[in-house]
């Protein structure tokens, strides 16, 4: 029983941590677009 629910927290932290990574990297790439969006609209 306890290993049960030990193995099921190491999961759900596992998914947590994916999702957290995930999710940061979308909004790094976004930053980024955007980014390089702004830079390309300054004229030189």
């Amino acid at each position: 029983m306890v290993s049960k629910i030990h193995c099921a927290t190491i999961s759900n932290f596992a998914l947590l941590c994916l999702v957290l990574s995930i999710s940061s990297a979308i909004s790094f790439y976004c930053i980024w677009i955007l980014y390089k969006k702004k830079k390309s609209n300054i004229p030189n």
